[in-house]
């Protein structure tokens, strides 16, 4: 999220924070969304936690030697994700 945050929004020069009890209703405060690079449209892929890590399991040892390609590991990669 923070590196989608650093590509498309772009920060606003002159901002200024809202007024002490003025409402903002801004998300992204002192940015804006950098509409020349901005997608037009996004492929979301979705699969479900048992299955994603039936897929990991399934690779060779190789690549996943020392890697954080393990239950506990996906577990805690998988929670962040769909947070």
């Amino acid at each position: 999220m923070n590196d989608a945050k650093g590509i498309f929004l772009k920060k606003v020069e002159d901002y200024q924070p809202p007024a002490e009890g003025e409402e903002a209703h801004d998300p992204y405060p002192g940015f804006e969304i950098n509409s020349e690079i901005v997608p037009q449209y996004v492929i979301v892929f979705q699969g479900d936690d048992a299955f994603l890590k039936q897929r990991v399991k399934e690779l060779p040892p190789d690549k996943t030697l020392d890697t954080h390609y393990n239950d506990q590991g996906m577990d805690r990669r998988l929670k962040l994700y769909r947070e």
